[in-house]
């Protein structure tokens, strides 16, 4: 396994595989909550997207939108990883490099959205010291200052 990460390389294509691949390892699924062509594009248009590759597969996808220049708040739109190479660190390489950017930007935050019923997503956040801003319905808001 030799993992090689990238920043905005995917394609629209593979944008749409990853989302689709792992749209059930969101609860609800991905396909659910949101139309995963119109997703893929808006992601591609305007997020920054961190990738991890196998090869020339993607396997992990972080999607960050880093244009709020009024407050300098990124917000994280999308996380995902393939089962597969869960566990070997990836998830937080892609997201320590989400961060670095942040910093490297001046950003002052990124925060995200994520459900309560995911216990695995809620682990991971905590897990990078992102605190738990909000609660709404289904629904828990983090946040994670960056340090500058």
């Amino acid at each position: 396994m030799n993992i090689r990460y990238t920043q905005n390389k995917a394609s629209l294509e593979q944008i749409y595989e990853i989302l689709n691949i792992t749209s059930n390892d969101f609860i609800p699924p991905l396909s659910a909550r949101v139309d995963i062509c119109d997703y893929g594009a808006k992601i591609k248009s305007k997020a920054v997207c961190f990738e991890a590759w196998d090869d020339n597969r993607l396997i992990g996808l972080v999607a960050c939108y880093y244009n709020n220049t009024e407050t300098y708040e990124g917000y994280l739109t999308h996380i995902s990883l393939l089962q597969t190479y869960c566990g070997k660190g990836i998830a937080k390489q892609l997201m320590a490099n989400c961060m670095n950017y942040g910093i490297a930007n001046s950003f002052k935050s990124i925060r995200l959205e994520a459900s309560k019923k995911n216990k695995k997503s809620l682990m991971f956040w905590r897990c990078l010291r992102f605190q738990q801003i909000a609660c709404n319905g289904n629904s828990l808001y983090f946040r994670k200052y960056l340090v500058q």
